[in-house]
């Protein structure tokens, strides 16, 4: 037999080897960079989104391990692989997903998504350009965004300049909550000011029975207890501890990182008979449940005032968000607080306390975009405001700068004129007629409602 031709012998071939860069798909990353203006905060971004990359790759292998058990355990159950198939398929299509074992790959190995993780592991070996693709994929995937002092993807740092530079300045809720911020709001919800988490551990001591009760339940199924913005366990033990639950998980998902870790330790010291699992992330984006889940009803949690965060048209695609990623063998069900309280002389001492709780909090937004773009924004420059909007029924919160000044967030100078607000929080006071109006429009259905005498507070139960 002729012996194959050895690329390395041919002079132009080795040539152009020469020539040609080692690229490897972390290289690439330079790619999605170019719209930083300044090498600090490119080295910053890069770092950043290099971790961003591992951690999504790994988790694309994960998604793959569970989902391919998950195959497993329904084809055994319902003798039938074909059938099996079009669930699981039709069931991750639904999350904007691909199927766990995709179509062959030109390249080899079966793709990011094969069934059998050691393929992805071991035998995966795509071109430098498919990898970042991959990867790329794998981030849209999983869009799981911690907001943590790591320094600001790519992403986030956009999304803070393009609020800082709009005519009406306004940033995202969601930098309230770092470390110092959730310490900051756990002490807010303790102030005499702050009614609405006093209310509502009243609602759940009365009737947290009565909700796990209007629960529809399967004989036989155990139940999943999914609770976003955990920011702790209390108000989730209220209904983990109602006799006859059947809860035998407990998922936590949450924007800051730093209050996981204490939810599972404690967790697994005073639950221990509850499987404890936790994940950072922004729960407005899409997300994917665990394959553990594929055999319990799923319940989705949303205590304190939350929703009351987001517009109506941003809590339907939450909402339908959710509803696609707990449903599983049966349908889910959703508890959610909501606050609504419309008095203005009751509702803005709870955003603007005598004790300057609520202002700590929301100057410590600045600190935190401070480590996150290497920024030099000044908290004694700014002040702190609380106003109610009739119109849309919310609360608007505010922070003004007191001063001309300039700073720089990115690389890039940002000019605030002396009286100029940020927009950085807002609260929505959902009445119950409008909340189910917005639930129906993302596919729930009531299943019960409770509220305190001065209807205050309600707990609403949903049902996809």
């Amino acid at each position: 037999m002729a012996a194959l031709p050895n690329p390395s012998s041919n002079p132009a071939q080795r040539k152009l080897r020469r020539n040609q860069p080692n690229v490897d798909y972390f290289d690439q990353i330079a790619l999605i960079l170019p719209v930083l203006k300044t090498l600090r905060v490119v080295q910053a971004a890069q770092r950043t989104l290099e971790g961003e990359l591992r951690l999504r790759f790994n988790q694309a292998v994960k998604f793959s391990e569970d989902h391919a058990a998950g195959t497993r355990r329904r084809a055994m159950r319902h003798h039938g692989a074909h059938a099996t198939d079009q669930r699981v398929t039709s069931k991750q299509f639904a999350f904007g997903q691909r199927p766990a074992t995709p179509p062959p790959s030109p390249i080899g190995g079966g793709g990011p998504f094969a069934s059998h993780a050691h393929s992805v592991r071991s035998t995966f070996r795509p071109c430098a350009g498919q990898r970042l693709s991959i990867l790329m994929n794998a981030m849209n995937e999983f869009p799981q965004t911690a907001v943590d002092d790591l320094g600001a993807g790519a992403s986030l740092l956009e999304e803070i300049l393009s609020g800082l530079t709009s005519e009406k300045k306004a940033l995202p809720s969601k930098l309230l909550y770092d470390a110092t911020g959730s310490e900051l709001f756990q002490r807010i919800t303790e102030l005499p000011e702050y009614y609405l988490t006093r209310t509502e551990k009243t609602l759940l001591g009365e009737h947290a029975a009565d909700i796990v009760a209007a629960m529809p339940f399967e004989a036989g199924r155990g139940r999943a207890l999914v609770e976003f913005g955990a920011s702790d366990e209390s108000k989730a033990i209220s209904l983990l501890d109602v006799a006859g639950s059947h809860f035998s998980v407990y998922l936590a998902i949450d924007i800051s990182p730093s209050v996981l870790g204490p939810i599972r330790t404690r967790m697994q010291a005073t639950h221990p008979q509850i499987r404890v699992q936790s994940f950072a992330a922004d729960f407005l984006q899409p997300l994917a449940m665990p394959g553990t889940f594929d055999e319990t009803q799923a319940v989705g949690f949303l205590p304190g005032s939350t929703i009351g965060q987001f517009a109506p048209a941003t809590v339907v695609r939450f909402l339908e968000n959710v509803r696609r990623a707990l449903m599983g063998v049966c349908p889910p069900v959703f508890v959610i607080g909501t606050d609504q309280c419309r008095d203005p002389r009751r509702v803005l001492p709870a955003y603007n306390d005598p004790a300057g709780i609520s202002k700590a909090f929301n100057l410590n937004m600045l600190a935190h975009i401070n480590r996150l773009t290497d920024g030099d924004l000044d908290q004694r420059t700014f002040g702190h405001e609380a106003l109610w909007n009739p119109g849309e029924e919310r609360v608007e919160i505010y922070l003004e700068s007191r001063i001309e000044q300039s700073t720089r967030i990115g690389g890039r100078s940002i000019r605030f004129a002396a009286g100029e607000s940020i927009q950085t929080g807002m609260s929505y006071k959902y009445g119950k007629e409008r909340f189910l109006s917005i639930a129906a429009a993302a596919g729930w259905s009531p299943a019960g409602f409770w509220q305190d005498s001065e209807k205050l507070f309600g707990i609403h139960l949903l049902q996809a």
